[in-house]
């Protein structure tokens, strides 16, 4: 199993269940309320650790009280956070998560110590990386630590997966320094149309021009329809998604599939076979409330891939 660091974003989540979300100036009695683990780094981080990756997480929180929350949550998920650096004075990010009762999101984020992050945070995190450590990142941090990555990975033979969600305008060589690409439906378009690859409006053929643009490996998935899987050599896998009686709350399976995924590769599953199980874990977390309370274990994985016979192990 190869280590796996995830230089990302962290939040508090202030999740708020509501029937159906208010129109424009109207107050809501909510359901629920709830705090727990958030952010796009930190929940890929959980999910990859759940999943049996052994990870080590790159990342900043403030000296609040959200700080110790965040690094206790990630701990008690299995992740190592010896590079979560906190900050005197800053806040700690936070995001509002709305949740209407068909399972939707509306989600506010304030990124708070999360954009403190540097290059010289990533650099230090990474320069004792042993080649062949997978190294995810996505767009929730500043984009010179999204850089930092990129060129670390370069010179020190390392995997770099990474999540464009959401999407931001990086440099086409920062991109292309990526082993594989992932991105939903709009990130697919909105990276096509921000290299000059055309004003596209379906997903597929956005990928497929990523994947021939850049030169590597492209996955862009799909919500309930799976994810389709782009190879660097020109093969294309469709994945289809389990069919899920009853959605509860979408927020953070995105995050579920690029950490299940990242484990996976970093364990020797090969890019489809490794989609296909992050495909079950994101349609498992999908059926529960909340971000990585809902991810699966390595167990839950294994019971998944069993009854639904969907890859070896």
């Amino acid at each position: 199993m190869k280590p796996v660091y995830v230089v990302g974003s962290a939040n508090i989540d202030r999740c708020y269940s509501v029937i159906s979300f208010p129109r424009a100036g109207e107050t809501l009695n909510a359901t629920a309320y709830t705090e727990s683990l958030g952010g796009k780094g930190a929940n890929q981080a959980a999910a990859s650790a759940l999943a049996g990756g052994l990870v080590r997480f790159v990342g900043a929180v403030g000296d609040d009280p959200g700080g110790a929350s965040v690094r206790d949550a990630l701990e008690a998920r299995g992740v190592e956070t010896t590079h979560l650096a906190r900050h005197a004075g800053a806040a700690t990010g936070n995001a509002a998560v709305v949740v209407d009762e068909t399972g939707e999101n509306l989600i506010i984020v304030a990124g708070g110590a999360n954009l403190l992050l540097s290059g010289a945070d990533v650099r230090s995190a990474l320069d004792g990386a042993a080649a062949g450590s997978l190294v995810v990142a996505q767009g929730e941090i500043p984009a010179q630590a999204i850089a930092a990555a990129a060129r670390l990975a370069k010179e020190r033979e390392l995997s770099l997966l990474l999540n464009l969600a959401p999407f931001v305008p990086l440099e086409e060589a920062v991109i292309g320094a990526a082993s594989l690409l992932v991105v939903n439906a709009t990130e697919a378009i909105d990276t096509a149309a921000h290299l000059g690859l055309g004003q596209l409006s379906d997903a597929t053929d956005a990928a497929t021009r990523l994947r021939d643009r850049l030169g590597i490996d492209v996955i862009a998935t799909l919500g309930g329809e799976g994810c389709i899987v782009m190879a660097k050599d020109g093969g294309s896998t469709a994945i289809d998604a389990p069919a899920v009686e009853h959605v509860v709350d979408t927020t953070g399976a995105g995050d579920a599939f690029v950490g299940i995924l990242a484990a996976r590769r970093a364990g020797g599953d090969d890019l489809v076979a490794a989609a296909r199980v992050a495909t079950l874990g994101a349609s498992f977390a999908v059926q529960r409330r909340g971000t990585a309370e809902s991810y699966p274990d390595a167990d839950d994985l294994d019971a998944l891939v069993a009854s639904l016979g969907a890859v070896p192990r």
